[in-house]
């Protein structure tokens, strides 16, 4: 399949499962010791100068010849990205993250470089996520549209890791077909060095989105390429792509294809809509790609931790893993975030998205069954809790009958007569607990037939 230009991001979001601090700094200072990373970028909303920086740990990576590559798309790429994004949620407490720039996996193939780049953001509500980034231009989609990068025999794969606490670059043994293993590889090593950093476990959700600028630098848009790579993957034995049903929406010089999970966007050239021009465009497109995403992941971004968090719930329940109540309420506050966007823009977005891309009806179901499971967990902790209680009654009960003999031997020693108060004692309370435990179960049943 031809190439497409543009830009393809994963984001794997990850809950963790039980009440964290993300923005401790005894955890926070650990993370550029285990992990490789080249920029940090650090937002607070009670702060007035916020910042971004490159670390100091390119000793051995200074020595590589994409070293000014990486660099320069860490400064226009990255770093701007950022700082316009804060631009677009600022002004509440929600906005608030630490960001980090991992080294990228770098791919030689026909000798062209490839680079694949990967960025870890923290919130303060307990859930970060890591995103993948692609050059489209340089690669090919397989038929599926769903995989993108082939090897053959003259690639090679450099992996980044940490040694004397500086970036070093290995190179790693590859085989023939698709290398998307080394990405998975690398994000299970982040999300694993986070979960051992905070001692806690996480739910993984991810999403894809597509930004594609055809349109402004071939001065075409593929409406039908993008409907088909919002609808993958394609299975040929199916004969279609089922594009036909795919959702679509404008916004200003944006075009929106797919779902939630997996978002197609096309950005239309010309106009009034969109004033830069393509040779501005062409020739900064780190800047202009990283802006553009951060404007739509400032609205995507709180619909994708609603989804996240409807997933945790969803996961939770149906393995029956209990959730700390405090927790699981702290995290749903958190779907409020989208609510208070201050950019106009940004807020009409997320509406659009919301409208467009959701099942409102899911996020309720879903959190109905999560806790009428929960009830039903309860209940069964209660049931076991009041059993204990009925058995340590019973011997209460039989101690107390034998203390009443005791006590009716004070007043009297005719045996007759004690024998017969200790039975009818015993006997009126045998009918009373009777009658509370029938009184009892056919009020349970009454709430399970309601």
């Amino acid at each position: 399949m031809e190439n497409i230009s543009g830009n393809r991001y994963i984001y794997h979001y990850h809950i963790f499962e039980s009440s964290t601090n993300t923005f401790d700094s005894k955890s926070l200072n650990l993370i550029p010791e285990v992990l490789p990373i080249i920029a940090i970028s650090d937002f607070n909303s009670q702060r007035k100068n916020n910042y971004g920086f490159i670390t100091k740990n390119h000793d051995y990576l200074e020595k590589e010849g994409f070293y000014q590559e990486i660099m320069k798309y860490v400064g226009r790429g990255y770093l701007e990205s950022e700082r316009n994004y804060y631009n677009y949620v600022a002004m509440d407490s929600y906005s608030d993250y630490k960001s980090y720039f991992l080294a990228p996996i770098v791919f030689e193939k026909n000798n062209e470089t490839i680079y694949i780049y990967l960025t870890l953001k923290i919130f303060s509500q307990g859930i970060f996520y890591i995103e993948v980034t692609d050059e489209l231009d340089k690669l090919n989609f397989t038929d599926d549209n769903f995989n993108i990068i082939e090897n053959g025999e003259d690639c090679r794969i450099l992996f980044p890791i940490m040694e004397n606490k500086n970036i070093k670059y290995i190179e790693r043994d590859i085989e023939e077909g698709i290398i998307n293993t080394f990405v998975d590889e690398y994000h299970k090593f982040i999300f694993k060095a986070m979960e051992n950093i905070y001692q806690k476990k996480t739910v993984h959700t991810y999403f894809t989105l597509f930004i594609l600028d055809d349109g402004i630098l071939n001065g075409k848009n593929n409406i039908d390429k993008s409907k088909e790579i919002a609808a993958a993957p394609y299975f040929k034995n199916l004969g279609t792509h089922f594009s036909n049903s795919v959702k679509s929406f404008d916004f200003n010089h944006f075009k929106f294809f797919g779902n939630i999970n997996r978002i197609v966007v096309n950005l239309k050239s010309g106009g009034k809509d969109y004033t830069i021009s393509k040779k501005t465009y062409k020739e900064d497109k780190y800047y202009y790609r990283g802006i553009n995403n951060a404007f739509i992941m400032s609205a995507l971004n709180y619909i994708y931790i609603k989804k996240s968090i409807l997933n945790f719930l969803a996961e939770t329940t149906y393995n029956n893993n209990p959730i700390n109540r405090e927790w699981l309420n702290f995290l749903e506050k958190n779907i409020i975030q989208g609510y208070s966007l201050k950019y106009v823009p940004s807020h009409d977005l997320r509406k659009m998205i919301d409208e467009q891309f959701i099942d409102s009806k899911e996020f309720e179901t879903i959190q109905r069954l999560h806790y009428d499971n929960a009830n039903i967990q309860l209940s069964k902790k209660q049931e076991v809790v009041e059993t204990k209680i009925n058995l340590l009654n019973l011997i209460v009960f039989i101690f107390t009958i034998l203390s009443i003999a005791q006590i009716v031997e004070i007043f009297t020693d005719n045996k007759k007569i004690i024998a017969i108060i200790t039975s009818a004692i015993f006997l009126i309370t045998i009918a009373i607990i009777f009658f509370v435990n029938y009184i009892y179960t056919k009020k349970k049943r009454n709430n399970i037939d309601h």
